[in-house]
């Protein structure tokens, strides 16, 4: 009897089991964005809420702005990178007050304009035109946008929305700019 009782169960099983596993994706309570739906790659590192409401996400090979329906895909492996002198922080990703989406990954940092939804080819002469001369030892975005970089002359470097970078720690008696 109690074979019988298996046998039917495992019956049960077996012709319940496929109509479970073969639910459409639409159907499923959350969606698995990957490769399928243009996702470049199925390793993401991080992801960020944009400030233009599309989410931002990082992987080993792009980055890639989600606008809810499709994927637009920045290729770091074609991007130059700006190369960080010591940075040790993992990565980063964030949204400065100029609308520019920055990632950072293991001393190398990579900028999309998001105005333009270009990348910026050269960060290192973005960084550059707000003043900062010396190379960068580390970049943050701060909650309200404004960026902070670290040079290897040890200044410290603070950018808001409407002014270009100062120092904002001097290394030396003559950067007296607060």
């Amino acid at each position: 009897m109690e074979r019988i009782r298996s046998l039917f169960f495992l019956l049960f099983l077996i012709t319940i089991s496929p109509a479970a596993v073969a639910q459409p994706v639409e159907q499923l309570p959350v969606l698995l964005l990957d490769s399928r739906f243009g996702l470049k790659t199925n390793k993401v590192r991080d992801i960020t809420h944009m400030p233009d409401g599309r989410m931002g996400i990082f992987s080993p090979i792009s980055i890639e702005c989600f606008d809810g329906q499709h994927f637009q895909e920045f290729s770091t492996l074609n991007t130059p990178a700006y190369q960080l002198k010591t940075d040790n922080n993992y990565r980063i990703l964030g949204n400065d007050n100029q609308h520019i989406h920055w990632c950072k990954e293991k001393k190398q940092l990579w900028g999309i304009d998001l105005n333009s939804v270009s990348p910026i080819v050269d960060v290192g002469k973005k960084i550059n035109s707000w003043g900062v001369t010396d190379s960068i030892i580390d970049f943050h975005i701060d909650d309200k946008g404004n960026v902070w970089m670290l040079t290897t002359d040890n200044t410290l470097y603070y950018r808001t929305a409407s002014s270009p970078a100062k120092a904002a720690y001097p290394s030396a008696p003559g950067n007296a700019s607060r």
